[in-house]
């Protein structure tokens, strides 16, 4: 398993590359994220509410980690994607982790740091920070949550979907967009030429963790002012 900074100065446990999975109670309408001005102390704690927590289920876990909160009702996200597979002598489609090790938990500090107890291959995904040496756990805003969420989980058996390090990738020579319409309906990104396309494509960047890259029709695209 690679490790590599991100653009915040963000070190992240994951390869290049990425798998999507819901808790047992789905999706909520309503995602609490942390604000950016927030501050998270080393070992987590940002109160009672509950947030997005960027983890590594490291020796490629991230499926067992699924299932363990899936049954406790904890509300995560795996990445997937779709691929094939002999298996007596048939070709199968099997979902599988697009990123190795990568899991997204939904939850309190408290509860997070319960899970990591239990599950003691569950690590957190850290940003560099001044008097940290262990480096300050990632929460990943609500806002880019929900529409990484959306955007990667549209088309977990589409090959178009592109996974990117967040320092790939030159955000400011795209432009913000929103997108109406379909299962995408509110999702906002950046409309940018990707290396491995030849069309644009709509990007969602989840600071210091990764970036996810779909095509979609131009009719379903509004620039933002």
């Amino acid at each position: 398993m690679r490790e590599y900074s991100g653009s915040d100065s963000c070190k992240s446990l994951i390869p290049a590359g990425l798998y999507s999975q819901r808790g047992a109670g789905g999706m909520s309408s309503a995602l609490s994220g942390i604000g950016e001005g927030e501050a998270v102390s080393e070992d987590g704690e940002v109160g009672a509410e509950e947030h997005w927590w960027a983890m590594s289920a490291v020796y490629n876990r991230s499926l067992q980690a699924s299932s363990f909160l899936s049954l406790r009702g904890i509300e995560h996200y795996v990445p997937l994607r779709v691929v094939l597979r002999l298996r007596g002598g048939r070709k199968v489609r099997e979902e599988v982790p697009a990123v190795s090790n990568l899991i997204f938990i939904r939850c309190s500090a408290s509860v997070v740091r319960s899970l990591k107890v239990s599950l003691p291959y569950l690590q957190y995904l850290t940003c560099r920070d001044s008097g940290r040496p262990k480096g300050r756990p990632i929460v990943v805003p609500s806002h880019q949550m929900s529409s990484f969420i959306s955007l990667s989980s549209s088309g977990a058996e589409r090959a178009d979907l592109l996974y990117f390090r967040p320092e790939e990738l030159d955000i400011s020579r795209g432009v913000r967009v929103r997108l109406h319409g379909g299962a995408l309906d509110g999702v906002e990104g950046t409309f940018l030429k990707v290396t491995g396309a030849r069309e644009r494509r709509v990007v969602v960047v989840l600071d210091g963790v990764l970036a996810v890259a779909a095509s979609v029709r131009p009719e379903f695209v509004e620039v933002m002012g």
